[in-house]
């Protein structure tokens, strides 16, 4: 299935909706909003998500804000107005037990003890 994300104006409103912090306010959602109006696939908010995290993670300081494993679905959630899209994104990220996402829980985990 290929849908369309959200425009600018919904995306960021439901990515404030996620967190409103200044950090991700000033370097990750700038990144998405980039994506905005884009057509994908069910497993696109996923994959984005990914690439713009690393990106997030390259340009800012280990000390400031990283999404926590919650947010990071919530995050894939707001990328998609589409509830299918929603539901096979969240499953993709799930089944990938060697994903962006599963080092990037395994990092903070670490970064927490």
């Amino acid at each position: 299935m290929i849908f369309t994300l959200p425009n600018s104006e919904t995306m960021l409103r439901r990515l404030l909706a996620v967190s409103d912090d200044s950090c991700l306010r000033e370097h990750l959602y700038p990144l998405l909003l980039k994506r905005a109006g884009m057509s994908c696939t069910n497993y696109g908010p996923v994959l984005l998500l990914a690439t713009d995290l690393m990106e997030y993670h390259k340009q800012t300081p280990s000390t400031r804000t990283r999404p926590t494993w919650k947010q990071i679905h919530e995050l894939v959630k707001a990328l998609t107005d589409n509830p299918e899209a929603q539901v096979e994104a969240e499953r993709f990220l799930d089944e990938l037990p060697s994903s962006p996402f599963r080092m990037y829980q395994q990092i903070l985990h670490s970064l927490m003890e």
